[in-house]
């Protein structure tokens, strides 16, 4: 079974945690990472084969049946194919590689992180380890769809992106993930009973900032994302509101096709070229500039969280009165 604890870019999905709950620990990420472990390590569940295919592999610490684990397969197959054509890669051929997904109990999934999981709602450990709660096996909400087609992204970006695609920042890999992840319960007809897309749509509509130049600044390398001070919700949803700036905003208009643009990006970076010129190439601008423009459009729209929605994802999905009162919201 794949080593869990020690494979690298640990990409996780984070949704809001409870009031009151304990950020995750970091987790150990391997040699280059030592220095920064804690001393007592946390150690992966120890888990069994279930089933597996050409494609999908599926593991678990507990007696997960052979139809449920074969349910989830299904479920993540479906989820690849959705976040491939979305991102029109170039070059597909790393993407047909077998994915182990481990599918944890709670104590299981908790282990990964050394402690509560807390908002953590799916991790991918590697381009080909992902690990979910068993909780997709035995509920299957849309937002445990979102979660799976989220991780997906991050598999298909680290296949194609290599060991380079850390060279893009971690704002803008979780951002997209995040953005194709709401998309597909959206795609699926499943958003009627999704309420994380209202939560993330006030979310993002509410946000200041203040708080994007934090997340441009700081939400940059991939030891951000094991930062137990900072909230992965509100850095990763911060991401997705960046993306969909690009996609509806940038240069006046929006880059209609920014998702396709931005697995072109992944791919240059992972055949040598710097995240700076790629996406340049892309987008017809610096990253800088985009970054600027984003935070001063952030400015500009807040108390608005109408106008800001305005032609993004979660437009429909923006509370009424979200939109005409503008609470404050995981704002500074």
């Amino acid at each position: 079974m794949p080593d869990s604890i020690s494979k690298p870019a640990l990409r996780a999905r984070h949704v809001p945690r409870p009031e009151n709950a304990p950020a995750p620990a970091p987790i150990s990420r391997g040699p280059l990472h030592l220095a920064a472990a804690p001393a007592a390590a946390p150690k992966p569940p120890k888990t069994h084969l279930v089933w597996q295919d050409q494609f999908v592999k599926v593991v678990s610490d507990e007696n997960l049946s052979k139809a449920k684990a074969q349910a989830v397969a299904k479920k993540i197959e479906d989820a690849a194919r959705f976040d491939s054509a979305q991102h029109q890669w170039p070059d597909s051929k790393p993407l047909g590689k077998q994915v182990t997904v481990e599918v944890l109990s709670k104590k299981g999934f908790d282990a990964l992180f050394g402690g509560d999981a807390g908002g953590t709602a799916g991790v991918t450990l590697g381009p080909d380890l992902m690990a979910v709660p068993d909780t997709v096996a035995t509920k299957s909400t849309p937002d445990d769809d979102d979660t799976l087609a989220h991780e997906m992204v991050h598999v298909q970006d680290e296949r194609i992106g290599g060991d380079r695609v850390d060279l893009v920042p971690t704002y803008l890999q979780e951002g997209k993930a995040y953005v194709l992840g709401d998309s597909y319960p959206i795609a699926l007809h499943e958003d009627a009973n999704d309420p994380a897309l209202r939560g993330v749509a006030q979310q993002v509509g509410n946000v200041t900032a203040a708080k994007a130049q934090d997340v441009i600044d700081h939400y940059r390398d991939p030891e951000a994302e094991e930062d137990p001070s900072r909230d992965g919700f509100v850095d990763e949803t911060t991401g997705a509101l960046y993306v969909e700036y690009l996609r509806t905003r940038l240069n006046g208009t929006g880059v209609s096709d920014t998702i396709p643009r931005l697995a072109k990006v992944i791919g240059e970076v992972g055949k040598g070229a710097t995240y700076e010129d790629a996406f340049q190439k892309q987008f017809g601008v610096s990253m800088k500039d985009s970054e600027k423009g984003f935070v001063k459009f952030v400015k500009d729209t807040e108390g608005k969280p109408a106008e800001r929605l305005k032609g993004m994802l979660w437009e429909k999905y923006l509370p009424a009165r979200a939109a005409a009162e503008a609470p404050a919201l995981k704002a500074a």
